[in-house]
């Protein structure tokens, strides 16, 4: 028994310290923290394209100094971050808020984003690569900042790389325009299975919203006198309340 006991006093003495966390604590926090993190960025798109979408020319930025409130959904911080995206990097800009998007729905459902700080660094490439490639589009009447779909950056870039290549200004905007998709292919970091997972996200949602359009424009009929229970029975909405005592 003596024996017995030294071993165990032993074993106690040397062996593992107790733990205060059960195993696998690290990692649940670990995973939590990431899923934080996702849903960060998710939220950073949300209100980037919020701001893009509600940009108003008349708002206070930086280049135009206006007294009264800013009409953009965020407010004066939203028109200041809207106008100099949108002047910089004209739609382009657009493609910010997708890419942060899918990296937050990416971190929240796989809880890894494989070499993200490649994807990182590619990201501007990948901005200023669009922009060249819409810098070529021809500029509605409506646009609202600056004379070029591209932004500032994109008219410069198309023009500069038009002379210093000797190329169509119209080639180098298509070949620009492939390079971005590839970038962009490369940025987001989808696999396959998530394309196809993120495809049927966007047809649910497309069919959704189109049911409820459709719901919205077709009229309203009058209700059924009967509202049937089962097989067989129903009861007459018609029916007076005296006959129910």
């Amino acid at each position: 028994m003596a024996v017995r006991d030294g071993t165990i006093g032993r074993r106690l003495g040397h062996g593992a310290r107790p733990r205060l966390l059960p195993n696998g604590t690290g990692e649940f926090f670990r995973r939590r923290l990431i899923e934080l993190a996702g849903l960060a960025l998710f939220a950073l798109a949300l209100a980037i394209l919020a701001a893009c979408l509600t940009f108003d020319a008349g708002d206070p930025s930086f280049n135009r100094a206006v007294d009264g409130p800013a009409r953009n959904l965020l407010g004066a911080p939203g028109a200041y971050g809207a106008e100099m995206l949108l002047h910089g990097l004209g739609l382009a800009a657009l493609v910010l808020p997708l890419v942060l998007a899918g990296w937050g729905w990416r971190l929240m459902r796989r809880h890894a984003l494989g070499r993200w700080w490649l994807r990182l660094a590619l990201l501007p490439v990948l901005l200023l690569l669009t922009g060249t490639a819409l810098a070529a589009v021809p500029t509605p009447p409506t646009w609202p900042v600056g004379d070029s779909l591209g932004g500032f950056t994109g008219a410069l870039l198309l023009g500069r790389g038009a002379l210093l290549s000797a190329l169509d200004p119209g080639a180098l905007a298509w070949v620009a325009a492939a390079l971005a998709l590839g970038c962009f292919f490369y940025v987001l970091g989808f696999t396959r299975a998530e394309w196809r997972a993120a495809g049927r996200a966007v047809a649910w949602t497309l069919n959704g919203a189109g049911r409820g359009l459709s719901g919205l424009a077709r009229p309203r009929l009058p209700l059924p006198r009967q509202a049937r229970l089962g097989p067989g029975r129903s009861v007459p909405w018609s029916r007076p309340w005296s006959a129910w005592r």
